[in-house]
């Protein structure tokens, strides 16, 4: 049975939606109740990004560039000390509620972009 490149994207950013609930469920009892707006906000960004990226090289490099950045971020309000809360739990939930959205939207209601479809396809790789 050939599976086909529209849902290897589904199938693999529903693991990847799963995966980063799960690290939401693990580092839950570390989250503040009162930074729940964490979640919507990345949640709002992440699903911009996402679709961008779905679209466009350079929504992918926008994708890319936007994570390096938030990670950059935590490492560097972690090394100074001004991380007041731990906000990763809700940075998780945000990540998964994006992800779950644009591939629901994109892949379920409506067709993974063609873009997207290339870039799972390893026969594009080769003619690229």
């Amino acid at each position: 049975m050939r599976i086909g490149p529209g849902t290897k994207v589904v199938l693999l950013d529903a693991f990847l939606a799963a995966s980063t609930f799960l690290q939401y469920w693990l580092t839950r009892q570390f989250t503040t109740s009162d930074d729940w707006w964490i979640a919507g906000v990345v949640a709002l960004v992440t699903f911009v990004l996402f679709t961008a990226a779905d679209r466009s090289r350079v929504g992918l490099w926008a994708l890319v560039a936007a994570g390096l950045l938030a990670m950059a971020a935590f490492v560097w309000m972690g090394a100074t000390g001004t991380l007041g809360t731990y906000p990763f739990g809700w940075f998780f939930l945000g990540l998964t509620i994006a992800i779950a959205v644009n591939r629901f939207a994109f892949g379920v209601v409506r067709p993974v972009p063609e873009a997207r479809r290339r870039r799972v396809d390893p026969s594009y790789w080769v003619n690229e």
